[in-house]
């Protein structure tokens, strides 16, 4: 799907761009350094890079999302 981020510029996505989306379900670490388990998290990838970021709700995207 098509979406502008409309969020504060983070996690490589920049605020106002328009984006190819996908979204998956997943478990995630919070941090790379972190022996914590992993959490459940909505995760939202642009389909033509390597970014994405990971989001507790799906109103939690919808506030950081506006779907075209």
């Amino acid at each position: 799907m098509r979406a502008e981020f409309i969020g504060k510029t983070s996690m490589g996505f920049i605020t106002g761009q328009i984006y190819t989306i996908e979204t998956a379900c997943k478990m995630v670490k919070r941090c790379k350094t972190s022996r914590a388990d992993p959490v459940p998290c909505l995760c939202v990838y642009d389909k033509n890079s390597k970014v994405w970021c990971p989001y507790s709700s799906m109103e939690k995207v919808l506030e950081n999302w506006r779907l075209l």
